[in-house]
């Protein structure tokens, strides 16, 4: 992060970086705001002034928060695996019939 480059913080303030100590003091339309460093979503380098003092002072590359590759999760040889949940076995669909009438008997 260096003086001059546009920023955006977490909660969606758009603004220049003016000043940098502990803190960060941004400007946004026309008002000057004070944020710590970690609200910073991410920064254009690439509309900072370009000067000699601003060169020196990022001797590493800015790169966007939102840029990042998402963790790769540790692959698990000996991962334990549950058991299959028993179900039940599926009910024969068989056709039922209603049982015959009595046989009534002539007398």
């Amino acid at each position: 992060m260096v003086v001059g480059a546009k920023v955006m913080s977490h909660s969606g303030v758009v603004g220049r970086i003016v000043a940098i100590d502990d803190n960060l003091t941004i400007e946004s339309a026309g008002s000057k705001i004070e944020v710590v460093k970690g609200a910073v979503r991410t920064v254009s380098a690439w509309d900072a002034p370009a000067t000699e003092e601003a060169a020196t002072e990022a001797e590493e590359p800015v790169v966007a928060a939102a840029a990042k590759a998402p963790a790769a999760k540790p692959a698990t040889a000996s991962a334990a695996k549950k058991p299959a949940a028993a179900k039940p076995a599926a009910a024969k669909t068989t056709t039922t019939r209603k049982p015959a009438a009595p046989k009534q008997s002539a007398e």
